[in-house]
């Protein structure tokens, strides 16, 4: 549920301002779920960077910086996939936190990465350090992936919107659309 400006509560997918932060993942989910969160009369900002992580969002207080700039109602993360073979996982819990932090208690749900193989031990660490976001795990989904094995395809992406929408309790159909060129930009 999100609060929107008039004070009343509504299912997370009817949120007015949504903002979705994140590594090269974010453009899988966010380019099918824009369209469906327009269809709502809302708002939907994408600020992604490839290659990233929780230490260089939080380091950077890239998420700070992006909540004045758009005043969200609802957060989407998707951080972590760069992570996920790191053999000391825990040293992450403080950027998951600060992260989570900067949301300033807002309405906020973390997408796990899309893991390919079995992690060390860092979604354990991030499903412990979120506070009050909710946790979307993406590893039971089967995601077709693109070549590199690591991302999922534009089909992958799609069902993992649809995922993602229906815990956000979209009841609407998420759009297809044609497929983007570039996996991460800002946009």
């Amino acid at each position: 549920m999100v609060k929107l400006d008039d004070g009343t509560s509504v299912p997370a997918a009817k949120a007015k301002r949504v903002l979705h932060v994140g590594d090269s993942m974010v453009p899988l989910v966010g380019f099918y779920l824009r369209p469906a969160v327009k269809a709502n009369g809302g708002m939907y900002w994408i600020d992604s960077e490839e290659s990233t992580s929780t230490l260089s969002w939080d380091n950077d207080r890239a998420l700070q910086k992006a909540m004045y700039k758009y005043d969200p109602q609802l957060i989407i993360i998707s951080l972590g996939s760069n992570e996920l073979f790191d053999p000391k996982p825990q040293r992450r819990a403080a950027a998951i936190r600060g992260l989570v932090k900067d949301t300033r208690g807002r309405t906020c749900l973390w997408i796990g990465p899309p893991a390919w193989k079995k992690d060390t031990g860092f979604i354990e660490v991030l499903k412990a350090n979120l506070g009050h976001c909710r946790f979307f795990d993406s590893v039971a989904m089967k995601l077709p992936r693109m070549p590199d094995g690591r991302h999922p395809s534009w089909t992958g992406g799609h069902r993992w919107a649809v995922a993602v929408w229906k815990m956000l309790g979209g009841v609407r159909p998420v759009p297809t659309g044609s497929k983007p060129t570039k996996a991460g930009a800002k946009h």
